[in-house]
């Protein structure tokens, strides 16, 4: 069983080389931003994409986040706006009596 897997990563390493890529499978001339090598190896293969998709899937939902918390916000401030602005149009004008 190890003898053939051991083959069988040996062949992908040799079919690597001769097609002129890096032991990460990447071409000679590729850039590789912000690879983890270790999840590129070992039973749960996560491909160049796949990092990289799965940081961009992180970042936009922590933008999403920060959105939404910036619309409560704003909510809030107009809500306040609004009291406001009821308060001061009920107020009774100066000088007059109950």
């Amino acid at each position: 069983m190890q003898l053939t897997s051991f083959a069988t990563d040996l062949q992908t390493s040799l079919d690597n080389a001769e097609g002129h890529l890096t032991p990460l499978g990447l071409p000679e001339d590729a850039l590789a931003f912000d690879v983890n090598p270790n999840n590129m190896a070992g039973k749960s293969i996560e491909t160049h994409y796949e990092q990289i998709a799965g940081r961009a899937n992180k970042a936009l939902a922590n933008a999403v986040s920060a959105f939404d918390d910036s619309k409560d916000v704003t909510r809030l401030m107009r809500s306040e706006e609004d009291s406001l602005a009821d308060l001061q149009s009920h107020r009774r004008p100066a000088g007059t009596r109950l």
